[in-house]
């Protein structure tokens, strides 16, 4: 057996790599083979098998989680490492998207390695249904395979439609050539449509789900395909699919005009009830992986933890301080603000329970801005840090489940008995904090399931507090907890892409001069010229200091 891996955006990534332009940072976990052929059908199974590791290296490593944490008022970190100080400073500077610009793996990494997860999960498809030589001798492992490449293909798209503005839609029974035998070219959309994606990305999902169905014969998921996670069965499957496909949607929202009416697909009606319908039909234990300190590990469970590289922002941790001191600091101008001590009675602050700690004076550079200074470490997933990234490693708490289905069940007139007991789960019983009640007001409700999932889903996935924000806006009849005003809600295709081979005209996100696609607007397309791309770049670069290095 002789199939030909990336044979189909393969062409098309070949092509950038062969002109110059486009310098993959593809952390491939199969890299031989893709370069050359898999000889068997063991082989490709395998292959199928990585293609989630391949998606999670797009999404969950280094980019674009650190960066994403700063900017979603989550962390707080001046080093210029990752784009941290470039895109956390304030006021928000927009995304500088030139082939030159040091941190543009930023949009660079994740978009190589999606673009790889689509096309080795359509490879394998291709193999499955018209390789006549391709045989998996037991039975329900080919219906396996099949359906974990089409859920891996439908996360890929599912993070392009959350990150980007735009994306090619491909699949695997796309035309290849033209007539003359010539690789197509998949154009890019002339207007952002990371609408249409998502709706492709929930398509594949349930595609995968459907196959699930269909094959009561089917195997296990083993636990090598999920990172070192449980075994699923086919029914725990389905369940983990249906939590993917709330976690997608609900990140989605690019304002909370869009998140408040979940308008987020083309051609399938989706409200608050879906939502529910997946949470109760979802996986509802904590999805933990294990990290190996080589090929598996993840953002939110390493650097975070160190307390040189980054601190937790006081918007998270200090809504429940009783010294006054929070409120003083909110009060004042960012430009003056400093690091502050809270006295809080959460559990988790500095407590008992021990998620965040006082790890003392800060060690990043005041001249930056001293408003990204903070006394408070994450320690959550220290041990997994300090044995080398190796370990315990989440991935998806049950209770971010269970704050999602309180936050449809509040935007539906639900019971809100069951709202405060889903919110009371963590609120009262972990953190020791007084329970709310039934009784509460919405304001009182939302404010307060808001707080809960920040603080429990806080290292699980890259980007969490980044996508959730910029839906959620600032805490309900309060000025801050969303996204500072002229961050990016989203980015653009990368400048190798737009630049070296879809020749398009150079565009980016975000800044002050952003009317149209930074926090507090909303609109369409924002166009910056070379110009301004090079005075903001020559700004950045400028601005650059030493960087700690990397421990």
């Amino acid at each position: 057996m002789n199939l030909p891996i990336k044979s189909l955006l393969g062409v098309w990534f070949m092509a950038l790599i062969a002109s110059g332009c486009m310098d993959l940072d593809v952390d491939n976990p199969n890299e031989p083979a893709t370069d050359d052929v898999l000889d068997t059908s063991s082989d490709i199974e395998s292959f199928g098998g990585d293609q989630y590791l391949q998606w999670w290296n797009g999404t969950q490593k280094s980019y674009p989680g650190y960066t994403m944490s700063v900017m979603g008022q989550e962390l707080t970190s001046s080093w210029g490492n990752f784009g941290k100080f470039d895109l956390g400073r304030q006021p928000r500077e927009a995304f500088v998207n030139t082939q030159d610009y040091d941190y543009n793996p930023l949009v660079e990494s994740p978009w190589s390695n999606l673009y790889a997860t689509v096309s080795n999960s359509i490879d394998v498809i291709r193999a499955i249904r018209y390789d006549d030589d391709f045989e998996l001798e037991t039975p329900g492992a080919e219906e396996r395979l099949e359906a974990f490449v089409t859920f891996t293909k439908g996360l890929a798209y599912g993070s392009l439609a959350n990150q980007f503005d735009r994306a090619m839609l491909v699949d695997a029974d796309s035309e290849l050539q033209d007539e003359d035998g010539i690789a197509v070219n998949f154009p890019p959309p002339d207007e952002p449509n990371y609408k249409e994606v998502l709706d492709f990305a929930l398509e594949k999902l349930s595609d995968a789900q459907q196959m699930i169905d269909d094959n009561p014969e089917m195997l296990d998921i083993p636990d090598s395909w999920m990172l070192g996670g449980p075994d699923l069965t086919p029914a725990e499957f389905s369940q983990l699919i249906n939590s993917y496909k709330t976690r997608f949607v609900l990140m989605n929202a690019r304002t909370p005009d869009e998140r408040d009416n979940l308008d987020v697909t083309q051609d399938r009606d989706v409200d608050w009830n879906d939502i529910i319908n997946w949470v109760e039909n979802g996986y509802r234990d904590d999805l933990i992986m294990q990290a190996d300190g080589s090929l598996r590990w993840g953002h939110h469970t390493n650097l975070i933890n160190d307390p040189i590289w980054f601190r937790v922002n006081y918007e998270l941790i200090g809504r429940k301080d009783e010294s006054g001191e929070f409120q003083n600091w909110l009060d004042t101008d960012i430009h003056d603000r400093s690091a502050i001590t809270l006295d809080t009675p959460d559990e988790r602050i500095d407590g008992e329970v021990g998620y965040i700690a006082n790890a003392g004076a800060p060690f990043h550079d005041p001249a930056r801005g001293t408003y990204f200074l903070s006394n408070y470490q994450f320690v959550r997933n220290f041990a997994s840090y300090a044995d080398g990234n190796v370990g315990p490693m989440p991935h998806m708490y049950s209770t971010e489940m269970d704050m999602y289905l309180a936050e449809a069940l509040l935007r539906t007139d639900g019971d809100t008995d069951e709202v405060a007991a889903l919110i009371n789960q963590t609120r009262e019983d972990v953190a020791g904090l007084d329970p709310v009640s039934g009784d509460d007001s919405y304001e009182e409700l939302f404010n307060a399931m808001r707080y809960e999932f920040e603080l429990e889903t806080m290292g699980s996935y890259g980007g969490m507090a980044y996508y959730h924000k910029r839906g959620w806006g600032h805490l309900e009849g309060r000025d801050y907890g969303g996204l500072p005003e002229g961050t990016p809600l989203h980015f653009p295709i990368p400048a190798l892409e737009i630049e070296g081979i879809l020749e398009m005209e150079p565009y980016t996100f975000g800044g002050q001069g952003d009317d149209e696609w930074g926090a507090g607007s909303q609109s369409i397309n924002g166009q910056f010229s070379s110009d301004q791309f090079e005075r903001i770049r020559r700004a950045m670069q400028a601005a650059e200091v030493k960087e700690p290095e990397l421990k």
